[in-house]
């Protein structure tokens, strides 16, 4: 099986790129300076190109406080970002798994979400991956959605780190 990964420089992509290498699996992890998500026809380029079977798309717009005042960016890079890799992923017939993010709920209540409970985002960031979410489960059937809160790794800031400094 042929794998690509984006967000291959971010620390999740970097740790999945290293976990399907010791797996044995060809991949190719890729970030942003091999294309932009924002740009269709290079997605569609690179994808085709490589003729992956699965799409690993752990790329997008993380900074949830930053998306507030750069809504534009964040929701190019998760909403249609998502939907040019969708697009170019059924071009050459791949599967697809979507890193998401609990912020697609409200964050009320005790109860743990079910996978489909109803969106409820109070954010842009939120609803940037509501949009992610919506373009590879309406135009995909090979998908699986991983929504997470916080990712740790070897690489980049993450809770772990954050909890060391205290």
């Amino acid at each position: 099986m042929k794998v690509l990964v984006t967000g291959y420089a971010g620390q999740l992509g970097w740790d999945v790129v290293r976990m399907l290498e010791a797996r044995g699996m060809e991949c190719r992890g890729v970030d942003m300076e091999d294309f932009s998500l924002t740009a269709a026809p290079a997605v569609k380029a690179y994808v085709q190109a490589y003729r992956p079977d699965a799409i690993v798309h752990c790329a997008g717009f993380s900074d949830v406080d930053r998306a507030e005042s750069a809504p534009e960016i964040c929701t190019a890079v998760n909403g249609m970002g998502t939907l040019n890799m969708v697009r170019a992923a059924l071009s050459v017939g791949a599967k697809m798994l979507f890193i998401s993010s609990d912020y697609v709920f409200p964050g009320v209540g005790n109860l743990p979400y079910k996978t489909d409970d109803p969106y409820g985002p109070v954010n842009v960031y939120g609803m940037s991956k509501v949009q992610g979410e919506d373009a590879v489960r309406s135009l995909m059937t090979r998908f699986f959605i991983i929504r997470t809160s916080w990712v740790f790794g070897r690489n980049g800031n993450n809770f772990v780190r954050k909890m060391l400094e205290i």
